[in-house]
């Protein structure tokens, strides 16, 4: 149960870091168009 737990957490925060970085990404893109 503990490692399930632990792998769905770090599952989480991967899919919130991706997140992050294509929010980053987006807004770069932006920047470069303006």
């Amino acid at each position: 149960l503990y490692v399930l737990g632990m792998n769905c957490l770090i599952h989480l925060f991967g899919q919130r870091v991706m997140a992050m970085h294509r929010m980053e990404y987006a807004c770069f893109r932006l920047l470069k168009i303006f």
